[in-house]
This record gives structure tokens, sequence and C-alpha cells, in this order.
């Protein structure tokens, strides 16, 4: 498996996950992200974890950047663990 390929897939993965997640949060009132949190959370009360957003250019561009980061070396390291564990299972 290539690294930077696998990097890149994972930063693109972050980037895409993060839009969906904005536009979600633009789009749904903020009630109905405590019900979808409580059901992800098998019923825990996140209700004081969530706020009103306030969305600005560039804290919707940060996070997109800081989403690509962070999967690109999630990418990396998975890459880098799966070359290392198909070469000592050969």
């Amino acid at each position: 498996m290539r690294s930077f390929v696998a990097a890149v897939a994972g930063g693109l993965t972050g980037v895409v996950v993060s839009f969906v997640c904005a536009v979600f949060v633009s789009v749904f009132p903020v009630g109905f992200a405590n019900s979808y949190g409580a059901l992800v959370f098998h019923g825990i009360d996140i209700s004081g974890l969530i706020v009103k957003p306030q969305f600005t250019v560039v804290k919707l561009l940060l996070g997109f950047v800081y989403a690509f980061v962070t999967g690109f070396v999630i990418g990396g390291v998975f890459s880098y663990c799966y070359n290392v564990t198909d070469k000592s299972v050969r």
C-alpha cells in the first residue's frame, strides 16, 4: 500500500466528513443535534456540549485544514502499520 496515497485519501475523507457535518449543523436545529447525539451515545445527555453554531468562513476553512491534517496522519499511520504487518505475515 502506498503510504502517501493512503494518507491523502484519509485527509480527503476527513474534509468530506467535516463538510457534511457543517451542512448538517447549519441546516438542522440544535434540538435535532441533541436528539441525534443521545441516540449515537446511547442515551447520554450531551445537551451541555451543544451550543448554537457560529459559522465564519475562516473557522470553516480552518476546520477543513484540521480535518485534512488529522485524516492525513491517520491514513499515513494506518498505511505504515498495514505495510509492516503485511511483510511480517508473509
